[in-house]
C-alpha cells in the first residue's frame, strides 16, 4: 500500500505480512499476515518491524529497526519484550544496542533495558529506567493506586512520593495533580 503526496511526489510505502518482509533473524518470527513489516520512504530510508512470539497470543512487534540511508547502514534498534500476560514487559533503546551489538555491554544485560512490572490487577506497578553505567543506581517510578481516582507516584532517586494524581475515573482526565513540594495544579 503506498500514500503519496501529489505537491511533492513523494511517497511511503507500506509492507505487510504476506508480502516482501524482511526475512526474521534469529529470536524472531515472520510477520503475521496483515502486519505491518516493513516502510519505504522516498529517499531509500527504511524501517522494518520484526516480530516476536508470546506464548498463548499472536506474535508481536519485537523490533523495529529504521535504516536511515539507501544503503541500510547505520541502523537504529529498538527492542521489546513481553511479559506471559502479553504485556509490554521491557525495552532497549537504540543507545543500548547499539552499545550490544558492539561487544561493550552483554547483549541481554538487564540492567540496561527499562523494566515494567504490573500489579495482579494488571496495573503498572513500576518501571526502571536503565542504568546509565553497569552495576550503577538504577531509579524506578512505582505507582500506588490509592482509589478509582486517585493513583501516586514515586520514585527512588528522589527519595519519596513525587507527584499525586485525581482524575475523573469515566474520562481519566486530571482533576488535580500535587507535587513533591506541595504545589497543584487544578483542571476544572
Amino acid at each position: 500500500q503506498t500514500v503519496s503526496d501529489p505537491v511533492s511526489g513523494r511517497e511511503v510505502t507500506f509492507v505487510y505480512g504476506g508480502g516482501d518482509c524482511p526475512k526474521p533473524v534469529t529470536g524472531f518470527v515472520p510477520a503475521p499476515r496483515g502486519k505491518l513489516c516493513a516502510v519505504k520512504f522516498w529517499d531509500g530510508s527504511t524501517s522494518a518491524i520484526l516480530y516476536v512470539d508470546v506464548p498463548g497470543l499472536e506474535p508481536s512487534i519485537g523490533r523495529i529497526i529504521d535504516y536511515p540511508e539507501a544503503k541500510g547502514e547505520g541502523a537504529s534498534v529498538l527492542d521489546l519484550a513481553y511479559d506471559p500476560a502479553g504485556r509490554l514487559a521491557r525495552t532497549r533503546s537504540p543507545l543500548v544496542a547499539a552499545a550490544a551489538a558492539s561487544n561493550v555491554i552483554g547483549v541481554d544485560d538487564s540492567q540496561f533495558w527499562t523494566e515494567v512490572a504490573y500489579t495482579p490487577e494488571g496495573k503498572v506497578a513500576s518501571i526502571a529506567e536503565p542504568n546509565a553505567v553497569a552495576g550503577g543506581q538504577r531509579c524506578t517510578r512505582s505507582y500506588e493506586y490509592e482509589s478509582a481516582r486517585s493513583t501516586n507516584v514515586f520514585d527512588s532517586c528522589f527519595g519519596g512520593r513525587i507527584l499525586s494524581v485525581v482524575f475523573d475515573p469515566t474520562t481519566f482526565f486530571t482533576t488535580s495533580a500535587t507535587n513533591a513540594a506541595g504545589q497543584t495544579l487544578r483542571n476544572e
